[in-house]
C-alpha cells in the first residue's frame, strides 16, 4: 500500500508531470519522440481517491500467445526493381528525396555565389520562335532546377511515406459460411476460399478462387456483403474499379461492373453500407465525390505538434472511429465533436501506420496497427461494456516473419542469403480473421505480394518444442525450397514505352559518310623518368623534421654507378684472392671417404667431401657433346 507521503514526493509529482501535457520543443528537435513510451488514456472510468493499487488493477498483461508467422502461398514472382535492393513501395519516395537532395544543392550554390549570378527578372527573359517551336536562354542553373523537376515520378506524392497504401489491398468476406480472402497476386486480383487446419494452419482452396486482371498497382480494397452478392472497391492511382464477386455452382465468380477515372490520383475511397451500388472517394485535394453532410472532429489537443492523421477506421459502435496519427491511436465519439477523444494508446511506430483491421471477439475488439515498414505491427485490446470501452493492456509487437526466419536458421534451414532481403520487404496490407473455433488470425501482404499469417489468440503457453512453432518453421523451409527450385523466380521484362530509332539507324547505315581518321600519337609520356644523379639534386623538404622524431639522420647522398668494365675487373679481382688459399689449407688433405671400402651401395656420395674435380664435374654439371670441326679447304 502506498502511502500519502509516496504520493507527494518529487519523484511521483516528476513523474505525473511529464506523463501529462505535450513533448517539449527542445525535447522534440534533439530526440527521436517516437520512442517514448505512453500509458493508455481512458475516459469512461471516474475514480475519486487514486493509489497505487487502483491504477495497477487498470493495467494488466496481454492475456493470449502469439505464435511465428507462416508464408500462406507459394512464393511470387520478384520485380526486377527488387534485384537493386528498391522496394516498389518506397521506391518513389527514394527517387523523390535524391531529387530534393540536388535540387538543395544547386539553390544553396546559387544563394552563396548570389553576387557572381546576377538576379534573372522575368521580364529580362525574351521568347523566340523557330519553326513552331518556342526557345527562350535561361541560366544553366534554372535549367538544371526544371530537368530535374520534370524528372519528378509523382508531383502529387509529398511526404516521408507512401500515402497511397493507406487502407491496405488486403481484406477478406463472408459469403455464406466460407472464409473468402481478397489480394492481389501475380498480376491479378484473386478471391480464394480458405481451410481451417489443425494447429493454427490455413490452406487456400485454389480450384473454387475467381480471378480477374489488374489494371494497375492496386492500393486498396473495400468490401460489402449482402446475402449471396459482394460488392467490392479496388482503388488504383487515378481509376477506382467497382468489382462483384459470387458464387455460381459451388465456384466463385469475379468480374467488374463500373469504373471510374479521375486526372487526380485518389487516397482513399468506401463503399455505401445501405446502398452497395454508391460509393465515396477522396482525391489529393481532399474533395469527397459524394454530397452528404460532413461532421469535423478536433483531437488537436492530444496529439504533439509534429502529428498528423494517418489512418482512420470504425469501431462496433457506429458513433466511434478509430484515428491513427504519427505517434498515437485514438478512439473518437463523433457525439461530443469538440471533447471527442475517449481513449489513447501509444504505439512507438518509427513509420506512419497505415494499415487498421479491427474485428470483435466476445466483449473484445481487437486492432492490430501496423506501418509500411516489416514488423511494426502492435496488436491492442479493447474491452467493451455496453457503450463504455477501457483497454487494460499495452499495445505489444507482433512477432514478425524474420523471427520465424532466425529460429529457422538456429536448426540449420533456410540459409538461402537473398532470403532476408525478401522477407524485409515493406507491407501492403492487412487483415484479421477467425476460424471455427474463435481464434483470431493476422494476414499480412508484402508490397511483391508474399503473404503470411499467424494466430494471435493462443490461449496456452508456446513453448520453444511446441509443434505450431515446428509448423511454422516447417513451412517457411518448404517455401524456401520452392523458391530455389522454380526456374523463373523473377518478372518477365515487358515493353513499357517505345522510341522511335529511324535517325539513328540511319546513321549508323549511311555508307556515303566518310569518316576522318587522325594519325595515331603516342600518349605515353615518358618524361617522367630521371636519372639518379638529377634525383639526387633534388631536396626534400619535410625529410628533416620526419627524420628528427625517430632520430635519424638524413640519408646519405645517393652515388652514382659504376661502369659495366669497372664491375667487371672488380670481380676479378676477387676471384684472384680467392684463388690463392692459405698455406695451413695446402698442407692438409682429409681422409678419403669415396673409396669403395667404405662406401655401401645403397649410399649416395657427399658432395662436400669431394675433392676429385672430375667426379664433382660429373654430379653437378651436365654432360657436354663435342663435334669435331673441320677446316674446309
Amino acid at each position: 500500500m502506498t502511502t500519502q507521503n509516496d504520493l507527494s514526493s518529487k519523484t511521483f509529482q516528476r513523474a505525473e508531470k511529464h506523463l501529462q501535457g505535450k513533448l517539449k520543443t527542445g525535447y522534440l528537435q534533439k530526440y527521436d519522440h517516437h520512442v517514448v513510451p505512453g500509458h493508455n488514456l481512458n475516459k469512461s472510468l471516474y475514480i475519486d481517491n487514486w493509489n497505487l493499487d487502483k491504477v495497477k488493477k487498470l493495467y494488466q498483461a496481454f492475456p493470449y500467445e502469439c505464435d511465428l508467422p507462416k508464408p500462406l502461398l507459394p512464393p511470387a514472382k520478384l520485380p526486377r526493381t527488387v534485384l537493386h535492393e528498391e522496394d516498389p513501395v518506397i521506391e518513389p519516395i527514394s527517387v523523390k528525396s535524391y531529387l530534393k537532395d540536388d535540387i538543395n544543392r544547386i539553390l544553396d550554390y546559387c544563394e552563396k555565389h548570389k553576387k557572381d549570378l546576377g538576379m534573372v527578372h522575368k521580364r529580362g527573359l525574351k521568347l523566340t520562335e523557330c519553326k513552331e517551336k518556342k526557345t527562350i536562354i535561361l541560366p544553366k542553373y534554372i535549367a538544371e532546377i526544371a530537368e530535374l523537376i520534370e524528372l519528378d515520378p509523382d508531383p502529387y506524392l509529398k511526404g516521408n511515406y507512401n500515402w497511397y497504401y493507406t487502407g491496405g489491398c488486403l481484406n477478406n468476406v463472408k459469403l455464406g459460411d466460407q472464409t473468402i480472402l481478397l489480394y492481389p497476386y501475380a498480376g491479378e486480383l484473386v478471391a480464394s476460399p480458405l481451410m481451417s487446419m489443425e494447429n493454427a494452419l490455413w490452406k487456400p482452396i485454389l480450384k473454387k478462387s475467381a480471378k480477374f486482371n489488374l489494371d494497375g498497382t492496386l492500393y486498396e480494397l473495400k468490401c460489402s456483403t449482402a446475402g449471396d452478392i459482394t460488392r467490392i472497391l479496388g482503388r488504383y492511382k487515378n481509376h477506382v474499379i467497382l468489382y462483384k464477386l459470387s458464387t455460381h455452382e459451388n465456384k466463385l465468380k469475379l468480374f467488374e461492373i463500373h469504373k471510374q477515372t479521375s486526372t487526380l490520383p485518389y487516397i482513399s475511397g468506401d463503399i455505401n453500407i445501405f446502398n452497395q451500388d454508391h460509393y465515396c472517394t477522396v482525391d489529393v485535394d481532399h474533395t469527397i465525390r459524394f454530397d452528404l453532410p460532413a461532421l469535423t472532429l478536433c483531437p488537436k489537443q492530444h496529439l504533439e505538434q509534429c502529428e498528423s492523421l494517418s489512418v482512420e477506421i470504425g469501431s462496433r459502435y457506429d458513433s466511434c472511429r478509430y484515428i491513427g496519427t504519427y505517434h498515437n491511436l485514438l478512439l473518437c465519439d463523433s457525439r461530443s465533436p469538440k471533447q471527442c477523444v475517449r481513449q489513447k494508446w501509444t504505439h512507438q511506430f518509427r513509420s506512419t501506420p497505415l494499415l487498421l483491421p479491427t474485428i470483435n471477439r466476445n466483449q473484445e475488439e481487437i486492432l492490430v496497427l501496423s506501418s509500411l515498414s516489416a514488423g511494426e505491427n502492435s496488436v491492442i485490446l479493447n474491452m467493451w461494456t455496453g457503450e463504455n470501452s477501457h483497454s487494460y493492456t499495452l499495445p505489444i509487437t507482433l512477432p514478425s516473419i524474420m523471427e520465424t526466419l532466425n529460429e529457422s536458421q538456429l536448426q540449420g534451414l533456410c540459409l538461402d542469403p537473398y532470403l532476408r532481403n525478401r522477407l524485409e520487404l515493406c507491407n501492403a496490407g492487412s487483415t484479421l480473421l477467425t476460424n471455427h473455433n474463435g481464434d483470431v488470425f493476422f494476414f499480412t501482404q508484402t508490397s511483391i505480394g508474399d503473404m503470411f499469417y499467424q494466430c494471435i489468440t493462443h490461449e496456452g503457453i508456446l513453448d520453444e518444442h511446441s509443434i505450431v512453432k515446428e509448423k511454422s518453421i516447417s513451412a517457411l523451409n518448404a517455401w524456401e525450397q520452392a523458391l530455389l527450385t522454380r526456374n523463373d523466380p523473377v518478372a518477365p521484362l515487358c515493353i513499357s514505352s517505345k522510341c522511335n530509332m529511324k535517325d539513328v539507324y540511319e546513321s549508323f547505315t549511311n555508307k556515303q559518310l566518310q569518316l576522318q581518321t587522325n594519325e595515331q600519337v603516342n600518349d605515353v609520356n615518358e618524361s617522367w623518368r630521371q636519372p639518379i644523379e638529377i634525383l639526387a639534386l633534388y631536396e626534400d623538404i619535410l625529410a628533416p623534421e620526419l627524420l628528427a622524431v625517430w632520430d635519424i639522420p638524413d640519408a646519405a647522398s645517393i652515388q652514382s654507378p659504376a661502369a659495366p668494365y669497372q664491375k667487371v675487373l672488380s670481380w676479378l679481382e676477387t676471384a684472384d684472392t680467392k684463388a690463392s688459399p692459405p698455406q695451413e689449407d695446402i698442407e692438409y688433405e682429409p681422409t678419403p671417404v669415396n673409396t669403395q671400402e667404405l662406401m655401401s651401395t645403397s649410399q649416395e656420395p657427399d658432395i662436400t667431401c669431394l675433392n676429385d674435380s672430375s667426379i664433382l664435374q660429373e654430379l653437378l654439371l651436365p654432360k657436354v657433346k663435342r663435334k669435331s670441326i673441320k677446316k674446309k679447304k
